[in-house]
């Protein structure tokens, strides 16, 4: 239970953040989940994209829902009992040497704060702009493969053009937001609609 990670839809990244900002790590008694992923190489580098036979990856995949999946775990030692029939209490409490309770309460705390934050903010809290960067980086080894590509017919050129289009759609939906008055329900509740599309 040392290593916090965390498989997602980009889009949650800034909520994510806050929440482990203010969530004492339960292996490092005074310190934030934050600090210590950032004394483990920084806490994005343990972000991954959520796996196919994640139950939360059919909330993104199916429904359109930004999803989560929370671990902590040790680097290299693997619980081997998920979802077999010597799963149990005692075998897990013996895993992370007692400290279920402790772990438990901290992603307990970590998933209140956030949806605290999705419930009360008047803004949905989604990264809008992170996919821009998630289209920069696919467009750029595609680029590195147009040669190889071509030969088999296929262009990467509409991957170009929409990343264009929603960079710049994302942009103008966040100038519209920052500018706008949040304790107007209407035009809160559009963006919202907006955001969630």
């Amino acid at each position: 239970d040392d290593t916090f990670s965390v498989y997602m839809s980009p889009l949650l990244a800034d909520l994510i953040e806050g929440a482990i900002k203010q969530v004492e790590h339960p292996k490092h008694v005074g310190q934030s989940i934050i600090s210590v992923a950032e004394g483990q190489g920084g806490w994005r580098r343990r972000v991954k994209p959520l796996y196919l036979n994640s139950g939360a990856y059919s909330f993104t995949a199916f429904g359109g829902v930004p999803a989560m999946e929370l671990r902590f775990h040790e680097e290299g030692h693997v619980y081997p009992f998920v979802n077999t029939q010597l799963d149990s209490v005692l075998r897990l409490q013996e895993r992370v040497q007692g400290r279920v309770c402790v772990v438990g309460r901290a992603v307990a705390e970590l998933v209140g704060l956030m949806v605290l934050r999705l419930a009360h903010d008047h803004i949905v809290a989604l990264d809008i702009t992170h996919y821009s960067a998630t289209a920069l980086k696919l467009s750029a080894l595609l680029t590195q493969l147009s040669a190889e590509l071509q030969v088999r017919g296929l262009s990467p050129q509409w991957v170009y053009t929409a990343r264009g289009d929603y960079s710049r759609a994302a942009k103008t939906l966040q100038e519209a937001i920052k500018n706008t008055d949040i304790q107007d329900e209407r035009m809160t509740r559009l963006y919202n609609t907006r955001l969630m599309r």
